[in-house]
């Protein structure tokens, strides 16, 4: 039913990466340390990242933080209880759930520069590796939503040809290939050459990708009804990007939408 899927990992594949990393241990992209691990990233640089902490469960915007709000032994970004926002209260998204491990804050957003804007295909490993271990590490602890299809953030094609690879592509596959779920990253396309988010506000972030995206062929409302599908994107600002593809894809008959991303930023009003 998918364009795409992600290569399962084979005993043997996972047996010689192993002895791969032991033998020749990966080296930490921040430190330069031996990473000592199937990760490029040593212990003490990842226990440095910014985790987000207390966070609005729907949207995941970062809350300010209560002591009540955390397990002992629990994670420093899963927390216990959950959360929603008054602005998803007051206006639901089209989503029911957004997974970002991250604060886009040094060093996450130096990762995710030299990913999205450099074409660092190792970095983007280390970024989908992380959150991958999140959303496994979640979903033993939490009732997490398991979606049928995993779809990436498409890039209008000349954004793509100008970059020349969509890092939520990369992502996505990472994450398809850590969790078993397959990849489809033909399913939705993007249909209008948007400006770059990054200087907009949030209106402006809203009408700059009203009808942005489309469905991909004759027979993709069989492939949307029923389903649910978790959307990737490396971060996540206002949520707009991720709204408005959730919206089609809710339109079109599909039955939840969750959202992961690397990194969520602090929402500006």
């Amino acid at each position: 039913m998918t364009d795409q899927y992600p290569t399962r990992r084979t005993p043997v594949g996972s047996l010689l990466s192993r002895l791969n990393y032991a033998l020749l241990p990966g080296h930490c992209l921040l430190c330069k340390s031996d990473s000592r691990k199937p990760l490029d990233l040593c212990d003490v640089c990842d226990q440095d990242l910014p985790r987000i902490g207390r966070h609005c469960e729907v949207c995941s915007v970062p809350l300010p933080n209560l002591e009540s709000d955390s397990e002992p032994d629990a994670e420093p970004n899963i927390i216990s209880r959950p959360i929603t926002c008054g602005e998803c209260l007051s206006h639901p998204p089209a989503f029911s759930l957004t997974l970002a491990p991250y604060l886009y804050q040094a060093p996450v957003d130096h990762l995710i520069g030299r990913f999205k804007f450099k074409g660092d295909l190792v970095a983007g490993k280390v970024l989908g590796g992380l959150l991958a271990r999140y959303i496994v590490k979640l979903s033993r602890k939490h009732d997490v939503i398991q979606p049928d299809i995993i779809l990436p953030v498409p890039l209008h094609w000349r954004r793509q040809l100008y970059r020349g690879f969509n890092q939520a592509n990369e992502l996505a596959f990472t994450l398809g290939q850590r969790l078993d779920i397959p990849v489809n990253n033909k399913l939705v396309k993007r249909v209008i050459h948007t400006r770059s988010q990054l200087n907009l506000n949030p209106e402006q972030r809203q009408a700059n990708l009203r009808n942005a995206f489309a469905l991909r062929g004759t027979d993709s409302h069989q492939k949307v009804e029923g389903r649910s599908f978790a959307i990737v994107d490396d971060v996540i600002t206002t949520g707009s990007t991720t709204n408005s593809m959730a919206s089609l894809l809710m339109a079109k008959g599909a039955r939840q939408i969750v959202i992961w991303a690397v990194a969520r930023t602090v929402l500006e009003y």
